[in-house]
């Protein structure tokens, strides 16, 4: 039987499939080699390095993320978005970190950044103002899934979330100790959509006329 062709994108899935069973940290060249039934030596005629091969890894995972409609309104554009990149980010929850500090700058990273400045800049028509928004947009999308994704790493390594902290005093904790089941019970989906909701509801929409263009200001 002939072997199957080394190319950039089968070892681009290799590397994601390994990533998201083993995690970034235990990634390297050689393991990732032994899966595709080569020398590592082999794979850097496809690739330049590891740190290349983790930024294809990124722009695969953005790659997910489909482009909403650009005729949709604003907010919509931005939700879809949001939500496409949770779905992507649960899919490689190892990869979380370097897709939101250090994304690539391949065109579908970029595409997907400049469809959410596009977005607020519709919504605000001003560029100081879109660029602000986007800042909180990214913060809360980030740490929102930061959370997410460390509560399904520890899942996977059947790890109790609490890293073995004990019971908060009520005395000194009061609202610690009442809210706490609430914490430990939370509904990501759920806050996700409401914490998302909440920060566009900030946006500052300008005027609209009634012909539907914008207001002078």
């Amino acid at each position: 039987m002939s072997r199957v062709p080394l190319t950039v994108d089968r070892i681009v899935d290799a590397a994601l499939a390994r990533i998201d069973r083993h995690g970034l940290e235990a990634f390297s060249m050689r393991k990732l080699g032994a899966d595709l039934g080569v020398e590592a030596m082999a794979i850097y005629k496809h690739v330049p390095d590891k740190e290349a091969l983790l930024d294809l890894a990124v722009a695969a995972v953005y790659a997910e993320i489909e482009l909403p409609d650009p005729s949709a309104p604003w907010d919509e554009r931005v939700r879809h978005v949001a939500h496409g990149l949770r779905a992507a980010v649960r899919s490689h929850p190892h990869l979380l970190t370097r897709a939101v500090t250090t994304p690539p700058t391949f065109p579908v990273v970029q595409q997907r950044i400049d469809t959410l400045l596009g977005a607020l800049r519709d919504a605000t028509g001003d560029d100081a103002l879109a660029v602000r928004h986007f800042w909180v947009v990214t913060a809360f999308v980030s740490g929102a899934l930061l959370a997410e994704t460390a509560s399904l790493r520890d899942d996977a390594a059947d790890t109790p979330a609490t890293g073995g902290a004990g019971a908060p005093d009520a005395a000194t904790c009061p609202s610690l100790a009442a809210l706490g089941p609430l914490l430990a019970s939370c509904e990501f989906a759920e806050e996700f959509a409401f914490g998302l909701d909440t920060v566009l509801a900030a946006v500052p929409v300008r005027r609209r006329t009634r012909s539907g263009r914008a207001a002078p200001r």
